[in-house]
């Protein structure tokens, strides 16, 4: 999970901008898209958190995000996967993308005991 704050305004508004994050980012994770990538501009119950939402289905899960320009040019990413990956390799893309200013990155391990 990535959250982070103050990220690059016109970047968080632009769809080519998260065609290509995505593809690079699968790209570097060895991950294969299921369909294309769905963008969608969302109005939400609370005005601050207007903004695109991603969602990108994969082979092992899929990628989904939310940028608010509104609130703190602030992006809210998560990646469900069944195969694992780079953490720091998804990170490091994330911020040539939308070089946030603040960045907070968490990995929950699933399983069952």
């Amino acid at each position: 999970m990535i959250d982070a704050g103050e990220c690059d305004s016109s970047a968080i508004n632009d769809v080519v901008v998260f065609q290509n994050f995505i593809d690079d980012v699968l790209n570097a994770i060895e991950m294969v898209k299921i369909g294309d990538l769905n963008i969608v501009w969302c109005n939400t119950n609370d005005p601050n958190k207007v903004g695109y939402s991603i969602y990108q289905l994969l082979q092992d899960s899929n990628i989904s995000a939310h940028f608010c320009p509104v609130d703190r040019n602030s992006c809210y990413m998560d990646i469900f996967s069944c195969k694992e990956y780079s953490e720091e390799t998804v990170k490091e893309i994330f911020v040539k993308y939308f070089n946030p200013k603040k960045i907070h990155c968490q990995t929950i391990e699933r399983k069952i005991d």
